[in-house]
């Protein structure tokens, strides 16, 4: 889940309410996975098969994932 700062308002969410997730992954394919207790995956982003991909969260609020220079998935929660 990602809110907004100045008053707490939700912006974008994975979706796994009610899971218990545990960690978030960055993996080497590219792929940005959430992943319960046990290593189930709970959510991906879908960017598998971009090796040398990276996660970040921009200045403007947008979790963005780039492909080393090109977006290659975002939460659309710029500010």
């Amino acid at each position: 889940m990602l809110y907004r700062m100045a008053n707490h308002h939700p912006l974008w969410a994975s979706n796994t309410n009610g899971k218990d997730a545990m960690r978030a992954i960055m993996q080497t394919d590219g792929n940005f996975v959430l992943y319960d207790f046990h290593g189930k995956p709970l959510w991906a982003s879908g960017t598998n098969g971009k090796p040398g991909c990276f996660v970040t969260m921009q200045d403007d609020g947008n979790l963005v994932i780039y492909e080393p220079k090109i977006p290659v998935w975002a939460s659309n929660t710029a500010q």
